[in-house]
């Protein structure tokens, strides 16, 4: 399924001509829902940056960490500081060992200033627009992406089936969540390891 063929179905499904104007709405808060509740491989992604100080740039299309760390000889895997414990800890020297988010900034501590950061990050799913008519979502899911741009074009139209569309939008992303997880996982059981 394409974008355009996405507006098509949702507007066939409503069975109305008079929302095709909020089409595009109801996409993206159908998008944002999915950011917020879909964390599987297909969104996972890569990034370096050689930071100039202590701050690295988050990437435009970051949703939630899953690692951070400085690759030297050794990598180092950072920890989680919170920006206070950081700042108290001024003067501290040696390799990185610690990271914070300040606005769309890490902060590596101390700093690994001329060294490769590298993150893996979950990303946004890319929007769907009269440029970028298709993504991975749509491509592998289309039952999901139809069944909640209708369930958004119906809490805009109070429409009383909604809580009916709701449990299946729930149903679908625990159904995908599992599917991503076994994806990563395999199907055997999983073991706690300590690094």
């Amino acid at each position: 399924m394409t974008y355009s063929e996405l507006k098509t179905q949702i507007a066939a499904w409503m069975h109305r001509d008079d929302l095709t104007g909020q089409i595009d709405t109801f996409i993206d808060l159908f998008e944002a829902r999915a950011n917020k509740n879909l964390r599987v491989p297909d969104m996972e992604k890569r990034a370096t940056a050689t930071p100039l100080g202590e701050y690295v740039s988050l990437p435009t299309d970051f949703l939630e960490l899953r690692n951070i760390q400085v690759n030297t000889n050794p990598i180092c895997l950072l920890e989680y500081a919170p920006p206070q414990k950081i700042d108290a800890m001024n003067g501290l020297t040696g390799n990185p060992q610690y990271y914070s988010l300040v606005g769309n900034e890490f902060q590596i501590y101390p700093s690994a200033e001329g060294s490769e950061v590298e993150i893996t990050y979950f990303t946004e799913i890319p929007a769907l627009s009269d440029e970028n008519t298709s993504n991975w979502l749509i491509s592998s899911h289309p039952d999901y992406y139809l069944t909640g741009c209708i369930l958004e074009a119906m809490l805009y139209t109070m429409d009383d089936r909604a809580m009916n569309y709701m449990a299946m939008v729930q149903e679908k992303e625990s159904s995908i969540n599992q599917r991503g997880n076994a994806k990563k996982y395999g199907s055997g059981p999983l073991v706690v390891s300590a690094i």
